[in-house]
């Protein structure tokens, strides 16, 4: 996509994400019809997009078509998440051991393969029992 084009693209955005704006509308009465949320003015993710012209750039999968309409969808959807692509890790460490409150975390341990026991209070408390 040439510079030109990419100018042309920005400048329909400024626009629409203005007129939206100015309606005084929030993102949950645009999408879903329902009356509750902030206004898009008072919203910081819809705000960043519409200020960061880098940003706008950025929040497009590659590959995708650089477009007014995605733009404005992902502003307004802000399904943005972690890439789910083949270069992210997809290691399922587990944060906690839900089964015991004391127990071992499980990401320290699997991913520096630590061996140590776990040290309750009896070893380190003076009659502990």
């Amino acid at each position: 996509m040439t510079e030109a084009a990419k100018e042309k693209v920005h400048y329909e955005i400024d626009e629409r994400m203005q007129e939206l704006e100015d309606s005084g509308l929030s993102r949950n009465e645009i999408l879903f019809e329902n009356q509750s949320g902030m206004k898009l003015a008072d919203d910081p993710f819809f705000q960043y997009l519409k200020n960061s012209r880098t940003a706008r750039e950025m929040m497009l999968k590659p590959g995708e078509e650089f477009s007014a309409d995605k733009i404005i969808e992902v502003a307004l959807r802000q399904d943005v998440g972690p890439d789910g692509s083949m270069s992210m890790n997809r290691q399922d460490y587990r944060l906690r051991d839900w089964t015991q409150g004391t127990g071992p975390n499980w990401e320290y341990k699997k991913k520096y393969r630590d061996t140590t026991p776990i040290i309750d209070p009896s070893a380190y408390f003076a009659g502990d029992d």
